[in-house]
C-alpha cells in the first residue's frame, strides 16, 4: 500500500463523521454531495476528497480501507445503502477485509505490469 492504514484513525473518522451527519435527516441530499459523477455511487476519490474537505485528514489506503469496511459488493464505491451503513451504523467494529484490499492492489499491479510486458513485446 502506499500509505499506512492506522485501523484506529479510520475508526475516529467514522465516529467523526457519524457526529456530523447523524443530526441530519435530509440523507438523500447527504449521498448527492458526496456522489460527485451523479451515478448512484460514491467512488474511492469522491471520498477521499469529501473526508479531506471536512478538514478530516485521511490518505487514499485509509479511505479505500474505510470504504471497504461497508461495501458489501467487493468495489472501491459505495451506493446508498452501504453509505448509509458507514455512516449510521453504530456498530463499532470494522469490517475490513484487508486480505481483500491487499488484493485489489497485487490485481492492479499485475494489470500494470502485463500492460507494460505486452506493450514491450510489441515494438
Amino acid at each position: 500500500m502506499e500509505h499506512n492504514v492506522d485501523i484506529n484513525n479510520i475508526k475516529e473518522i467514522r465516529l467523526a463523521l457519524r457526529r456530523r451527519y447523524v443530526p441530519r435527516r435530509n440523507y438523500r441530499k447527504i449521498f448527492k454531495e458526496w456522489d460527485k459523477a451523479n451515478i448512484g455511487e460514491i467512488s474511492l476519490n469522491d471520498a477521499h476528497n469529501m473526508i479531506n474537505k471536512l478538514s478530516i485528514p485521511i490518505n487514499i489506503d485509509e479511505t479505500r480501507a474505510l470504504i471497504s469496511s461497508s461495501n458489501t459488493r467487493g468495489t472501491e464505491t459505495l451506493n446508498m445503502e452501504e453509505f448509509m451503513h458507514l455512516i449510521f451504523n453504530d456498530n463499532d467494529e470494522l469490517n475490513l477485509k484487508v486480505q481483500k484490499i491487499s488484493s485489489i492492489i497485487i490485481y492492479k499491479i499485475l494489470i500494470i505490469f502485463f500492460l507494460v510486458d505486452y506493450t514491450f513485446i510489441l515494438k
